[in-house]
């Protein structure tokens, strides 16, 4: 008796895990969904520079991100949102003739943060934070990509059995007929007696 209620304590444990783990999965957090949305944006740099505006506007326009006072330096360019807790986490790589621009921002509710560098191949990184606030557009988390269905697997059903014939018994050979003598006559002596015996 203890045994059995051990295992059915188990199995009840056992089942909460499974049960919270499914929620989990289920209520895992999307990014937020910044196509649309425009930034007003700081930069703090390492040190002075005429190469990068002080203040300037992020715009997300049709899956792709541009710098506006960057425009004529490099042209509009994909990116990749993760999830960090409850922050969004926007990276990309911008390209150009003699230099790389790089793009680590992090953003929750209406204000953003983050790192942008330059990488001159020549020269030393400028290194900058970026402090902003949304200034046009509006928030929300992307939606929860559809599961696939889970393939249904049928039952493999035993194969039927096929029907067996019966082995046909060869026939029989037929019993040979069996001579029968006719019987002598009682009182009547036999062929040797009567040839012998006289």
């Amino acid at each position: 008796m203890k045994k059995r209620k051990l295992q059915l304590l188990a199995g009840v444990v056992l089942l909460g895990f499974l049960t919270q783990g499914s929620l989990a999965a289920e209520e895992e957090p999307q990014p937020l969904e910044l196509d649309g949305t425009e930034w007003q944006v700081r930069f703090i740099c390492e040190e002075e520079t005429k190469n990068i505006p002080q203040e300037d506007r992020l715009v997300f326009k049709e899956g792709r991100f541009i710098l506006e006072g960057f425009q004529e330096k490099y042209e509009p360019t994909n990116y990749t949102l993760s999830v960090d807790g409850q922050d969004t986490i926007f990276q990309t790589m911008q390209t150009r003739e003699g230099e790389r621009a790089f793009w680590r921002l992090q953003f929750r509710d209406e204000a953003t943060r983050g790192i942008f560098s330059i990488h001159p191949d020549e020269k030393e990184p400028l290194v900058c934070n970026v402090r902003g606030e949304l200034s046009k557009g509006e928030l929300e988390r992307r939606e929860a990509p559809e599961r696939p269905d889970e393939p249904v697997v049928e039952e493999e059903k035993p194969a039927e059995k096929a029907e067996e014939t019966p082995e046909k018994l060869p026939e029989a050979y037929p019993e040979e007929p069996v001579e029968v003598y006719p019987e002598e006559p009682k009182g009547e002596k036999g062929l040797f007696e009567r040839l012998f015996r006289r």
